[in-house]
């Protein structure tokens, strides 16, 4: 289920090493290194990011809180988390408790996979900068005003070429909504609903956009097969927090006002595999018993013997032992009725 531990984490087109003492969280039964720049302005934004217990928090009833927030020294500060463990292809949810449509203009809620492009580049023996679809690097989910009249955007990133993106918009009524996407080696899934829905497949209430035209009332989903997929490598989940615009730390939200995204939960899901076959369950029924034996002794006698090796067919030698094997769990369910 998980790859390997992870001690450092990307931060858009920026790599951030944790320190040994960083401030970690157990939320969602994961833990999350708490991000910290300092005094130094780093991206996205740039902004700066507080690790306080004011800026990040899990409160009694298990959610998460993520703050904007203006520290005692005038300053604005974002806030992050970085999950320390990678996970593989599946599905990742977050189930929200914040209205997203009445942020502040300039604050971006963004949940996402995420390794830096170079670490990528480096692992794929792609190359950055070469405009060439080679180090597809982040899975994205993001709320913002910021970049148009939508509210929610789906998109996976590409530092060389124009990232696929979709975007909606619908004003909410209720502060519950729920966001996955479903990550395989060949497409990428995702969809928005309301209500807290994780782990339902199909649920009843999609998030719907409201825009004039083509697309109006079409539900928040987002199927993508082209080349821009990232591979299976060591990317982590992240969640952040943060402010778009020029000088964000010092002149703060553009309504002026502290912003806090919550979190119910994050839960991931493996993408499922095919079943390892059992030996000896020649019809692939999940049992090995008397039917396959009739259809092993049937193709014998036919004079097409099974193929030697074929770890799902007996050798000839072992057909009377199976069949012994099975002749007595047959008497044994008789006897027992």
């Amino acid at each position: 289920m998980f790859k390997k531990m992870i001690v450092a984490a990307g931060v858009s087109a920026m790599f951030l090493t944790y320190a040994a003492d960083a401030r970690q969280i157990e939320w969602s039964g994961y833990t999350w290194n708490v991000r910290t720049s300092g005094s130094q302005l780093q991206g996205p934004g740039p902004n700066l990011f507080s690790d306080g217990t004011q800026s990040v928090w899990v409160d009694g009833n298990g959610d998460l809180h993520l703050k904007i927030r203006q520290a005692t020294n005038g300053k604005w500060y974002a806030a992050e988390i970085d999950m320390t463990e990678s996970l593989s292809f599946g599905t990742y949810e977050w189930e929200l408790s914040s209205r997203y449509d009445l942020f502040s203009p300039d604050a971006v809620a963004g949940m996402f996979t995420y390794l830096d492009p170079q670490s990528v580049a480096n692992q794929t023996s792609g190359s950055v900068g070469n405009g060439i679809g080679d180090t597809p690097h982040e899975i994205d989910i993001e709320m913002t005003g910021a970049w148009g009249s939508a509210n929610l955007y789906m998109t996976t990133h590409d530092p060389d070429v124009q990232s696929p993106s979709k975007n909606f918009y619908q004003a909410l009524t209720g502060d519950f909504t729920t966001h996955r996407f479903t990550w395989a080696p060949d497409s990428i899934k995702w969809n928005s609903y309301n209500g807290h829905v994780a782990g339902v497949a199909n649920p009843p209430n999609p998030i719907v956009e409201q825009r004039p035209g083509a697309n109006n009332g079409n539900p928040a989903e987002f199927l993508y097969t082209g080349p821009i997929i990232p591979e299976d490598l060591n990317e982590i989940p992240i969640i952040n927090f943060w402010l778009t615009g020029p000088n964000a730390s010092v002149n703060g939200p553009a309504n002026g006002l502290e912003q806090e995204l919550i979190i119910h939960s994050f839960t991931y899901t493996p993408l499922a595999t095919e079943p390892e076959p059992i030996p000896g369950d020649i019809n692939g029924d999940g049992f090995v018993g008397i039917a396959d034996l009739n259809i092993v002794l049937g193709n014998w006698n036919a004079g097409t013997p099974p193929a030697a090796g074929n770890p799902s067919i007996p050798e000839p030698a072992t057909v009377l032992v199976w069949g012994a094997g099975c002749g007595c769990l047959s008497l044994r369910r008789r006897l027992k009725g």
